[in-house]
């Protein structure tokens, strides 16, 4: 088990192999392609998507400058591809965050349930319920109140069951890595 600022030491030396970047790249993509034909937007600061799981596998194969640096990128180019209101680079902080927790709790590690759990709680609760509401509240003027309540409460309800999803998705993406780079020196 890496020590926390060994996973940031290596997930930054992961930004210099081709294979890498690669690979960044590509999930950067699907995380994109997944953000626009899977997402419901409910309203302008409430929306349900399944890109998440393209970042969380970034984190969890590239680590948390990695993945921090790939999802911040991709919230300014989904930005550029669908404006939606106002840019407002604190919310791209916010995504950049998320990429880090999930570095920090999946990079080099295997994707099990706690970690995931743990990944998840951070990022739904901290980051998209109350650091986002936080940022949308002062961007559209309205009460951080009136916005934490619907938000909070469709990030517990969406907790669970993107845990589920994760638990599913990431050790298979986990062990088509493993296979796919078996024998592939860096």
């Amino acid at each position: 088990m890496l020590s926390l600022k060994e996973k940031f030491v290596q997930s930054y030396r992961e930004l210099y192999n081709i294979r890498s970047l690669t690979g960044i790249a590509m999930l950067l993509s699907v995380s994109i392609i997944l953000s626009y034909v899977l997402r419901v937007d409910i309203t302008p600061s409430l929306r349900l998507g399944f890109s998440f799981v393209a970042s969380a596998a970034i984190g969890m194969l590239y680590g948390p400058v990695a993945g921090g640096l790939a999802v911040g990128l991709g919230d300014i180019i989904k930005y550029l591809l669908k404006p939606v209101g106002g840019y407002m680079p604190t919310l791209t902080l916010i995504v950049v965050l998320s990429g880090v927790f999930y570095g920090v709790c999946l990079y080099r590690e295997k994707p099990t349930l706690p970690r995931i759990i743990v990944a998840k709680t951070l990022i739904n609760v901290l980051c998209n319920a109350v650091l986002n509401t936080l940022a949308l509240a002062q961007l559209y003027g309205d009460s951080f109140q009136v916005l934490l309540l619907p938000r909070l409460t469709k990030n517990l309800i969406m907790l669970p069951i993107e845990v589920v999803v994760l638990t599913v998705a990431l050790p298979a993406i986990f062990m088509a890595f493993q296979r796919a780079t078996r024998g592939v020196r860096s």
